[in-house]
């Protein structure tokens, strides 16, 4: 449901954690660009909070994809009412290789909205 990204696998699970593997379209002439994540969970009575951060020698290195080197964030979803959910996104991200400033800007700035509108899309079709 995330945009732009084309692969995403669990690789491994763990007790309140897991491993991801992604791959995320970049636009001509970029290269794709992948990334090994991991996520950590904590909850509480009315919230819960996904942490993560790439673990960029995780695994394996694919030669036609530029490697994530640097990702760390956090989902947290707080429950206000039994029909309302309060969601914050906050991820500071390297998408490494070279781009140009004007693209590097723009996914900057479209990235999270366009994140937690798919998401709420996402969730309204279930």
């Amino acid at each position: 449901w995330a945009p732009g990204v084309v692969v995403s696998e669990l690789v491994e699970t763990k007790e309140a954690s897991h491993y991801q593997y992604s791959e995320n379209h970049a636009p001509f002439p970029l290269q794709n660009r992948d990334s090994y994540t991991l996520f950590k969970y904590s909850e509480t009575d009315s919230s819960l909070r996904i942490d993560f951060e790439a673990v960029p020698d995780y695994g394996p290195v694919k030669k036609d994809k530029v490697r994530i080197t640097l990702a760390d964030g956090y989902w947290l979803l707080e429950k206000l009412s039994d029909h309302v959910t309060r969601v914050t996104y906050q991820v500071l991200a390297e998408p490494g290789g070279s781009i140009p400033a004007w693209l590097a800007n723009s996914a900057a700035v479209d990235t999270p909205f366009d994140t937690l509108s798919a998401l709420k899309e996402y969730l309204s079709g279930r």
